[in-house]
């Protein structure tokens, strides 16, 4: 992404700054997202972090995702956050911020 997006921007969308805030890495998936092998490394290297499952289950759920959405750029799930700062999706993760905690 050429733009930095993070929680502190004044546009970052205000029903989704506290989930960002709340730990050092924030993941955003729905149900039917697989971040297993991403929440096994996250755990084995003891990262605060935190997992935000989008319900698409009703209009108010489906608009919370398109917030997400709109704000970052990236259409898919998982979205993750280092810091509050939006990196992308797992791979992207993984061959960037990921090595700040060891082998990625």
């Amino acid at each position: 992404m050429s733009d930095t997006v993070r929680s502190t921007d004044p546009d970052a969308p205000a029903n989704l700054v506290a989930d960002l805030e709340s730990a050092e890495v924030v993941v955003f998936v729905s149900n039917l997202t697989d971040i297993r092998s991403l929440q096994a490394w996250l755990q084995r290297h003891g990262v605060d972090h935190r997992i935000v499952t989008m319900g698409m289950g009703s209009p108010a759920q489906r608009q919370r995702f398109h917030h997400l959405r709109d704000w970052t750029g990236w259409g898919l799930l998982p979205q993750v956050f280092v810091a509050g700062e939006f990196v992308g999706g797992a791979d992207e993760f993984f061959a960037g911020p990921a090595r700040q905690w060891g082998d990625a």
